[in-house]
C-alpha cells in the first residue's frame, strides 16, 4: 500500500520475473508484464486491481491500462 499513498495511478512492471528474481517453482515465475491499480473510495486506498500476462504472454498495452483504470474507478465507488 505504501507505493499508492500518493496519487500514483498505476504501477507497470515489464519483467516481473526478472525484477523480483523469481525461482522456477514460484507460482508467478514466467510473468513478464504485471500491473497494479489502486482502488480508492473517498481518496482512501481500499484495495488493488492487478493483472499479468502469464497465460497469453501478450504485453500489457496502453489500451489495457486505460480499461483497467476505468474498471478500478468503478470498483472504488462500490465500497461501502
Amino acid at each position: 500500500g505504501a507505493l499508492f499513498r500518493d496519487s500514483t495511478e498505476y504501477i507497470l512492471t515489464r519483467d516481473y520475473t526478472q525484477e523480483w528474481g523469481l525461482a522456477e517453482d514460484d507460482p508467478m515465475y514466467g510473468v513478464r508484464n504485471h500491473i497494479a491499480i489502486p482502488l480508492r473510495a473517498d481518496d482512501r486506498l481500499v484495495g488493488f486491481l492487478t493483472g499479468d500476462n502469464l497465460i497469453f504472454q501478450a504485453p500489457i498495452i496502453e489500451e489495457n491500462i486505460r480499461l483497467l483504470r476505468r474498471a478500478g474507478r468503478g470498483c472504488g465507488s462500490l465500497h461501502v
